[in-house]
């Protein structure tokens, strides 16, 4: 604002000494009207056509005519001038007009980024194995990617299914002619002894590892965990990460010859914001309830907030929480801006 006004002094200044430069301008012309008009060449010329005629009254236009002309075109050289060299200056919280024809605005730019999750499997594992009395031991690995931008991060679980029948949850892998299975074990095992193990606990059994084949663990009905990754600090816990799980499978004699199957579904679900995590913000917490931001990510609606939004965000356990925060709001909603305390 200082700078504008003294830029605006800048230019009175100079309209003032423009309207001298006129005056003076405008005093030599009057002086150079009388000399042209009033010489006696002119005047005598004017005797001799009719001193008390009618020319003389034209001639005296003639003469105001002149005046007028030259007047008028100084007038219109003031008013470029004036108008090219000093503009007036408009000046606004956006926007300001120079000299130099110039202008600069300022706008805000908000992009939005939805939640997303993704995950991929591999279409099929093969794990081949040629049987003996005493039962053999083999194995394969299902890489699972799961990709999120979710700030929390996600779970991962899987389940089996019969593979004739995706909706029907199984514990087997089932032979082609759906009449022998190879069932899963009972208790959890040692990689070391479910290979070693010779009883019949462990033989045509199977069962999966999420520790690179350290532990097993039995197939059952219900999602069994795979993993869990949630955020930690500021980084938090969005990106891409790889997961293995390791299946485990002892088969004898004892069955007939065959491939034997399942199907496993695998299940990513994204963590939702925890009012115990000092991360959990009212922004994240909008953004994870899928709630845009409005003019270009300036401000949230009121009308979009609601009590699981609420929920999501970090609550303080006491008023001298140190990691209190707080959330500016729509500038609209009054003349100053609005402070929600994220323990309200």
């Amino acid at each position: 604002m200082k700078k504008v006004m003294q830029k605006t002094k800048l230019k009175i200044l100079k309209f003032t000494l423009a309207l001298r430069r006129l005056k003076i301008m405008l005093l030599g012309l009057y002086s150079y009207s009388n000399w042209r008009f009033d010489r006696p060449s002119l005047r005598r010329r004017s005797l001799e056509v009719n001193s008390g005629s009618k020319f003389k009254h034209y001639i005296k236009f003639l003469h105001n005519w002149r005046m007028a002309a030259y007047t008028a075109t100084v007038l219109l050289t003031l008013i470029m001038y004036v108008g090219i060299f000093h503009p007036i200056i408009i000046t606004g919280p956006d926007t300001e007009v120079t000299a130099a024809g110039s202008a600069s605005a300022g706008t805000n730019v908000g992009v939005t980024s939805d939640l997303t999750l993704t995950i991929t499997v591999p279409s099929a594992v093969a794990i081949d194995i040629v049987p003996s009395a005493t039962g053999t031991f083999g194995q394969g690995d299902v890489d699972v990617v799961v990709s999120t931008n979710n700030f929390f991060g996600y779970t991962l679980s899987m389940q089996a299914y019969d593979p004739l029948n995706t909706t029907t949850v199984t514990t087997d892998l089932i032979n082609a002619d759906r009449t022998d299975t190879i069932s899963t074990i009972t208790q959890a095992y040692t990689g070391t002894a479910f290979q070693n193990d010779t009883t019949s606990a462990t033989k045509n059994k199977w069962g999966y590892s999420i520790d690179s084949g350290s532990n097993y663990s039995p197939i059952t009905t219900t999602a069994m965990p795979v993993t869990s990754r949630s955020a930690s600090g500021e980084s938090g816990a969005s990106g891409t990460m790889t997961s293995t799980v390791t299946l485990g499978v002892k088969i004898d004699t004892a069955i007939p010859n065959g491939t034997y199957s399942a199907t496993l579904n695998f299940t990513a679900i994204t963590t939702p914001p925890d009012n115990s995590n000092t991360n959990s913000t009212f922004e994240r917490a909008f953004a994870y309830a899928g709630v845009s931001t409005y003019n270009s990510g300036s401000y949230y609606a009121m009308q979009d907030m609601n009590s699981g939004i609420c929920n999501y965000v970090y609550t303080p356990t006491s008023t001298s929480d140190s990691n209190i925060k707080s959330v500016q709001l729509n500038r609209h909603f009054s003349k100053e801006d609005i402070q929600m305390a994220t323990n309200t």
